[in-house]
Order: structure tokens, then sequence, then C-alpha cells
């Protein structure tokens, strides 16, 4: 499996990126892995809402993350679990870092966690307070390993025999869950619990217990992501396009959701794009 590198310097700073994606057989579980090193010029970034569930398994200066709804609150934390979030977040490091990401599917978490996602979403969690002295232990592999490509064989040793020894939760869930992401967030949740033969009470119920949120938010979030990725690059679509190719009614409408999981208009969040995958500068 091969993996690709990224890297970045100019007056912004510097980093690179490896990024692997997981065995066919996880697919399901893990988007990708990512190792990276940096030292910026800048010391915060915007995490925007998105569909995924992060790991970060640091080996440099801790980072501090402040949920933008509540901007008095902040946690820091050298390694950590961020669950699923429907509202920006800020995170902020300082000095040359690095460290290791494992992007989980809200399934994957669910099943390496082993605890109701709703539990955990819109939180950051340090990592030893869900997997114990096995975090730090981990921390200490990780480090000790002379390159990326072991690391990432490390932890998918260790993925694949936590998550092939949990119970496999509701395939219902799945189905849901792999029809939004299938249609880009367009699908009817209505429709979706009538196929189940469920209630849509009951699919949210279900759905918040094992991805974290309801399925009209991911649903939503889903197709904010979309829209992010139309717009990257030097031939991203008009904002015209992108609203109708992602399901929006208008372009007030992508404007709304815009400020609601960015925190911004989409012509800021563009022109907060960081070059060679680095991120949207905060």
């Amino acid at each position: 499996m091969g993996t690709l590198v990224s890297s970045h310097s100019s007056e912004l700073g510097e980093w690179e990126m490896t990024v692997r994606l997981p065995h066919r057989l996880l697919l399901p579980y893990i988007r990708r892995y990512c190792g990276y090193v940096e030292n910026t010029s800048f010391s915060s970034r915007l995490q925007a809402a998105n569909g995924d569930i992060v790991i970060i398994i640091g080996f440099g200066s801790p980072t501090r993350s402040i949920d933008l709804r509540c901007p008095d609150h902040s946690s820091t934390h050298q390694s950590f679990f961020a669950g699923l979030f429907d509202s920006p977040v800020i995170t902020e490091s300082c000095g040359a870092t690095g460290g290791l990401q494992i992007d989980f599917t809200p399934i994957g978490a669910y099943r390496f966690f082993g605890v109701p996602m709703h539990e955990l979403a819109n939180r950051v969690v340090d990592l030893a307070d869900l997997l114990g002295p096995f975090a730090a232990r981990l921390s200490e592999q990780l480090q000790s390993l002379p390159a990326w490509e072991p690391r990432f064989e490390l932890v998918e040793r260790m993925i694949a025999e936590r998550v092939g020894a949990a119970p496999e939760g509701s395939a219902a869930v799945v189905l849901a869950y792999d029809r939004i992401c299938a249609s880009g967030g367009r699908a009817a949740i209505g429709a979706i619990a009538g196929e189940l033969g469920w209630s849509q009470k009951h699919l949210i119920h279900r759905f918040r217990e094992q991805i974290g949120l309801p399925p009209k938010t991911l649903s939503r979030i889903v197709r904010f992501g979309r829209a992010t990725e139309l717009m990257r690059g030097p031939n991203a679509a008009p904002w015209a396009d992108i609203a109708y190719r992602c399901g929006y009614f208008d372009q007030a409408h992508l404007i709304r959701d815009f400020h609601e999981f960015a925190g911004s208009t989409p012509s800021a969040f563009a022109a907060r794009m960081l070059p060679d995958n680095g991120g949207i500068s905060g």
C-alpha cells in the first residue's frame, strides 16, 4: 500500500504530510492515516464540522482546542480524541510539532471505542481518558519507530484487532449511514426510515448511539463537506454551481451552512485555505 507525501515551505512555515489509506478490509472503519511534522509562523487552524472522527497521537507540543460556540472554554491535550462536531473548532499549537492522525468513520469509532457515540459528540477528550495507560504506551511505541510506514503498520494492526473483536452494532444503522454518504447528504431521512421499517424517531435514537449526531444533522455536514471539496484547487466551481450540485436551495442556503459549520462565509473560508494540505488558517 503506497503513501502520498506533500510538503510546503514558505513564509507560512514548513510542514510535511504523509498519508496512507487503510487496508481494504478496514475501509468501512478508517478513512486514512496521516503522519505530520510542522513548524509554522501561525498558531491556529480552523477545524470546520466534518463527518469524520479523529484521533491525534501527538509527538510535539500539545494542542489547545476551542469550541467557537463556547470560546471561554478550552482544553489542551498531547494526544486526543475529537468526536463528530456540528460547529467549528479552533485548534492552537506553538512551535515545532508533529504526530499521527487517524481519521475514523463514525462506524469505525463506535466499534473501536465501544461507547455510545453521542456521549463523545461535540467533545475533545484526552486519549488517556478513553484508552487508559495504553494511550501513553502507544505514543511511546510510535515515537520509537524510525519512519511513518512502520508506524502506520503498528496502528493498523492495533485497530484491526480491536475492531475485529468488537460487536458489529446495527446493520440497519450502517445501511442508513451508507445511504447518507453515498447521496452526498441528499437522501431523504423519512425514506431511509421507511426502507428500514423504522419510525424516524427510532432511527434518530439508534443513529445517535452509533454515529453520534442525528441523521439529518450528519446529512447537512456531508453536504457541506462536498461543497468544500468543490471549492478547492485552481478549477474550483462557481458558488451558484456548487450550491446546485450539492442540493442547496440557493446560494443563501449554502451561506447559512457555512456560517453554522465553518463560522464564516464561503469566500472567507476559501481565502483561509492553506496550500499543500495545510488545512484552514484560524
